[in-house]
């Protein structure tokens, strides 16, 4: 586009502005808000009038620009200038609000333009909503340049109303800055289901959003051949971008003091091909060729090592899918240190789309490394602009499928940003242009665009890590390096052109050995750090990729080394404890079988020695893990073999140690049997041959002094036995017509009872075997299935028997412990009810004798599970029964000891009221039929000698009662009335309770049952004594050889109460005294004297034992 000359500072800020907000933001309207009294500042010549704005000329492409200049006059110029003199650092150059007005649920997106040339690490957007106050705030989501934007989301109803923009917090180059947007004059403003009211200074609108084809004519076109053909060229722009470069490599200082490692990632391969474009363009080949040049421009700077993915078409991990081979290169990456991971790709799409793009992880997880993408897809994105692509912007792509990270935040899409965020460094993908647009396809198939694609990515790593070139320069001290910026390295390590130096402190590079930090360094002479092998003085030594020397193993492709703690290559014998290795002149681990110094051995797949069998020369050995050639006897696996002292395996006859061996052709040392031109041999689990006689299984063998064995009859120790055709004579056991037979050791055949192992047999007199029952001596013995005798309990069928420890069948009764078993004649466990010895027994299922009744001829018994029969009184039950002399149960009228008792028809011992032939009788609960007085209560019966209850009118004693038709006595005389041994006193035909004072004598009937109470007796917590005849006792009592006193006066109740208890007075002599007075006088004086305290009453009343003194007793309180 072309501007008129006269087009005023402001009009061209503007357009400015409508542009870099058409790189950002492709909806059609947007406020705009600028800070006027700003603009004019950058030329303080040119002069803005109110009342005629110039107009521009633009091309048709440009977005229409509204302005509100109704701020803007002469004197808001003026004044503005003075303060940005005095007050700005940074311009506020303005602030766009994408929607005045959106909608729950949508998003809205600002864009706020700050600085001059400035790089903006991070920023925050202040604001707040006005109804009620509350801030918010939202971070910076992209920037291009000086152009910040920011996204915020609306999801909820609850957030409606009318929102307004305070400030902005930003940091560069570390250092953090505000602007406040009201200071500026700015009143940006936007609702949510709200209208609002604006004042923006612009309105930019875009007419046609989907017009790319027309806008990237606007800045370059090509020819078919990716020739230029608009007015501004490429080369202009490359000489612009290199002139950036130059400038940008002064910016970073940190690179000079720490290596930088760049992996770049061509996108696809041969076999995870890419897009295919216009003309057949190819994206694997393509990114293959823009990194190829990258990395060549990368290496030209110092500090910076550069990896690449893929060096070829071919996949890098073969045999996997797309999605693990980028997780895999992803891997790699982290591997080799990786700073960046960058990834290069081409575009596809609609013919229409074009230009180029980068894609930066998002904030979520790692917001540090979603802020350095950011900045590294900036810097890329910035170099490719300047090549005249179409800006597409830097951007996030958030994951379409909800992944998440691990702490649950949205995850980025592309798996290799993804990949490197969990890694810990950023990843990017570049997309340089649209494959498939035929002005973009046309710029790729030219090679030396490619090339310039390559080193815009490289200038864009460049600028972002401010690496630089600089200059060998040798003195008289030696040589050292000057970086573009004038600094030098020292005492650090640098990477210039490809290759590692290490500086001193001085700042001379260095060569020869070297160590930091413990690790050695080998530099040549020109001062490049050695990699790899190096041969010094006849010694090999290997430094790895950081230059670092290796000691101990080291593994180069399939091929093991072993490198000593000074670092010296081993060649020859090497053990690490009881593990032997062997490296050959080359320093290589021998595996498999070798040959050293004309012996063979195994190495295993690790390297050291194994047992393992050596064939040489038609000879076998075998050799030890420690290297040493076997001898004599060895056991190997399940087999033993000998090896004779020259090494080699032994086969056939052997003579050792004086005994006769046998090896097989496999040298198998043989034991058991061996048959040899139709001679049988026998050998010991050692192998030794044997001779003499030999019990093998069932036989016993005889071998003659060669070993052979004999066969047909011999004479041995004058002994002649017959061997037959198979040479053994059968001892133990065996089988013969379904028949078994034991040969004892001494060869003779078993008869009679044997024992044999744990168990006895018994062998008819033909040898045979017995099984099952077999009477012997009188005895009957029972022998298993399997010849065995049995004893102890034995079940046949449903019948129980009892063996003894000897084999023999128990009969007759058996105890074992408390319980009793009978067994029959023959044998048989009796159980239910039996008759033994014409008498009846109750045996249980498992056969013991239990407590049980017996029916027998009309009568009953019962018999204990002691086999006993019950005699006497026998509790059965809850009842009660008794048993005659000659066992049988008693029923009816009994007389037991001289008392009579009544059993019913079933036995039971009848206890209470009895009803026989219209006669009560009264039975106690011992079952005593009841004769004379007994009460019930308050009510009186009376049984004749005879038991029989008395009715009517009767005289007892001389005294008349009635008893009625019902046997009550209705009248009681007064006075003493003995009832069942027990004292009543009547009165009134009622029984008296409590006191009773009869004459001078008191007595206690009881205060619930009105019996005469006798001995001691508790009334009210008080104690009295009454004599057998019932009398309260008083004064002095000796009870049981123990003296009381009872004597004391209480109301309505005589005296007679025990005074003091516990105490034992002092009666009679004793050496105190010859008499009681005296002896208390002493204890009371001797008591005074002590000064305690003791009843006034004490004293008082000396009379003779009954009396009422105190002085008959002494107790001191």
């Amino acid at each position: 586009m072309n501007l008129k000359k006269g087009t005023s500072m402001k009009a061209k800020k503007i357009i400015s502005i409508a542009l870099a907000i058409a790189m950002l933001l492709m909806t059609p309207t947007q406020a705009v808000f600028a800070e006027g009294q700003q603009e004019v500042t950058e030329d303080a010549n040119i002069e803005i009038k109110n009342a005629d704005f110039p107009k521009m000329e633009t091309t048709e492409n440009v977005p229409d620009v509204t302005l509100y200049d109704e701020k803007i006059n002469n004197d808001t110029v003026e004044e503005n200038q003075e303060t940005e003199i005095t007050q700005q650092t940074d311009k506020l150059n303005y602030v766009v609000v994408n929607k005045k007005y959106i909608e729950q649920g949508d998003e809205q997106q600002i864009v706020v333009s700050v600085g001059n040339g400035i790089t903006v690490e991070a920023a925050t957007l202040n604001y707040h909503r006005v109804s009620d106050g509350k801030t918010y705030q939202a971070e910076m989501t992209q920037s291009n340049e000086e152009a910040l934007m920011f996204d915020i989301s609306y999801v909820k109803n609850a957030e409606t109303g009318e929102y307004q923009l305070d400030s902005l917090d930003y940091s560069v180059s570390g250092e953090n800055r505000k602007i406040e947007f009201s200071e500026a004059g700015i009143d940006a403003k936007y609702g949510v289901n709200t209208e609002v009211k604006t004042d923006a200074d612009a309105q930019i609108s875009n007419p046609d959003s989907s017009s790319d084809n027309e806008i990237v004519e606007d800045v370059v076109s090509f020819d078919e051949e990716g020739n230029q053909i608009s007015e501004n060229s490429i080369e202009e722009a490359i000489a612009a971008q290199q002139a950036d470069s130059t400038k940008s490599r002064a910016v970073a200082s940190d690179a000079k003091t720490k290596n930088v490692v760049v992996v770049l990632d061509p996108g696809h391969d041969a076999t995870h091909a890419g897009a295919i474009g216009v003309n057949g363009l190819r994206e694997e080949v393509l990114t293959l060729k823009i990194a190829r040049y990258c990395k060549e421009e990368l290496q030209q700077y110092s500090g910076v090592t550069v990896y690449m993915t893929r060096e070829s078409e071919a996949c890098p991990n073969p045999g996997t899918s797309s999605t693990n081979d980028n997780a895999k290169r992803v891997a790699y990456a982290k591997s080799v240190g990786a700073n960046v991971y960058v990834s290069i790709h081409m575009n596809s799409g609609a013919s229409g789309a074009h230009g180029a793009e980068v894609y930066y992880p998002n904030s979520n997880y790692r917001s540090d490394i979603g802020v350095e993408g950011n900045k590294l897809a900036s810097k890329v994105l910035e170099q490719l602009v300047a090549l005249g692509l179409y800006n597409r912007g830097v951007k996030i792509e958030n994951s379409g499928t909800g992944d998440t990270y691990a702490d649950g935040s949205l995850a980025d899409k592309f798996g290799v940003i993804r990949g490197s965020k969990n890694a810990g460094f950023p990843g990017i993908i570049i997309e340089h242009a649209f494959i498939t647009n035929s002005s973009d396809a046309a710029f790729l198939s030219n090679e030396n665009n490619l090339k310039r694609l390559g080193q815009a990515d490289a200038a864009g790593i460049v600028n972002y890590f401010g690496l630089t070139k600089g200059t060998w320069i040798q003195d008289s001290t030696g040589w050292w390096f000057r970086n573009a910026d004038g600094t030098y390295p020292a005492n650090q390590w640098a990477y210039i052109n490809g290759a590692w130096y290490h500086f001193n402190a001085a700042g001379y590079r260095e060569n020869g050995w070297i160590t930091l930090n413990g690790v050695r360094f080998y530099l040549e002479a020109d001062g490049r750090m050695v990699t790899g092998w190096k041969q010094m003085e006849e010694t090999w030594y290997y430094f790895d990729g950081s230059g670092a020397m290796r000691t101990g193993w080291l593994q180069l492709g399939s091929t093991w080394y072993w490198l000593d703690n000074d670092g010296k290559m081993v060649t020859g014998w090497k053990s690490f404890g009881r593990y032997w290795y062997y490296l050959g002149p080359f320093g290589n681990m021998y595996v498999g079988n070798c040959s050293i110094d004309g012996k063979r051995y195994q190495f295993c797949d690790t390297g050291y020695v194994v047992d393992s069998w050596i064939y040489q020369d038609g000879i076998w050995y075998y050799c030890n893990s420690d290297r040493t050639y076997v001898k004599g006897f060895k056991k190997i696996g399940s087999a033993t073999y000998y090896f004779n002292d020259k090494e080699q395996m032994a086969t056939g006859w052997q003579n050792i140690n004086d005994s006769w061996y046998y090896f097989e052709s496999s040298g198998v040392m043989k034991t058991g049997w061996l048959l040899l031109n139709n001679t049988w041999y026998w050998f010991e689990n050692d192998g030794k041959m044997v001779t003499g006689w030999k019990r093998v299984g069932a036989y016993s063998y005889y071998f003659e002094k060669n070993g052979a064995m004999c066969i047909g009859k011999k004479t041995i120790d004058g002994k002649s036995y017959d061997f037959g055709t198979s040479g053994g004579i059968l001892t133990g056991w065996y089988i013969k017509d379904n028949a078994w037979y034991y040969t004892k050791d001494d060869l003779t055949m078993a008869v009679g009872m044997n024992q044999i192992g744990k168990n006895k047999f018994y062998f008819e007199s033909n040898g045979r075997m017995v099984t099952g029952w077999k009477y012997i001596d009188n005895n009957w013995y029972y022998f298993d299935s399997m010849g065995a005798m049995r004893t102890g309990w034995l079940q046949l069928g449903n019948t129980w028997y009892w063996l003894e420890s000897d084999g023999k069948m128990a009969t007759g009764w058996k105890d074992f412990g408390p319980y009793w078993y009978y067994f029959g004649a023959s044998g048989n466990m009796y159980v239910g009810n039996c008759s033994v010895e014409s008498k009846r027994y109750q045996f249980c299922n498992t056969g013991y004798v239990v407590d049980s009744w017996i029916y027998q001829n009309g009568i009953w018994y019962y018999c204990n599970s002691d086999r006993t029969y019950a005699k006497g009184f026998k509790q059965i039950g809850g009842a009660t029964y008794y048993f005659n002399d000659k066992e049988q149960m008693a029923t009816g009228w009994q007389n037991i000891n001289d008392s009579w008792y009544y059993f019913e028809g079933s036995g039971v011992m009848k206890t209470g009221w009895l009803l026989l032939n219209n006669t009560w009788y009264w039975l106690e609960n011992d079952g005593k039929m009841k004769t004379g007085w007994k009460s019930f209560g308050n009510v009186r019966y009376y049984f004749e000698q005879s038991g029989s209850m008395v009715t009517g009118v009767r005289t007892i004693d001389g005294q008349k009662y009635d008893f009625g038709a019902d046997g009550v006595c209705k009248n009681v005389q007064s006075g003493w009335n003995l009832e069942n041994e027990d004292w009543y006193y009547i009165i009134d035909g009622s029984p008296k309770k409590g006191w009773l004072l009869l004459g001078n004598t008191w007595y206690y009937l009881d205060s619930s049952t009105g019996i005469m109470r006798t001995g001691w007796v508790n009334v009210n917590n008080q104690w009295y004594y009454m004599d057998s005849n019932g009398a309260m006792l008083t004064g002095y009592q000796k009870i049981e050889n123990q003296w009381y006193y009872f004597n004391k006066s209480l109301k309505e109740i005589p005296n007679g109460a025990l005074g003091y208890t516990g105490v034992t007075p002092i009666m009679g002599t004793s050496t105190l005294g010859k008499d009681r007075v005296t002896v208390v006088q002493k204890i009371v004086s001797h008591y005074t004297a002590s000064g305690k305290l003791y009843p006034s009453n004490a004293l008082n009343g000396v009379g003779v034992l009954g009396g009422t003194g105190g002085a008959q007793y002494c107790h001191f309180l």
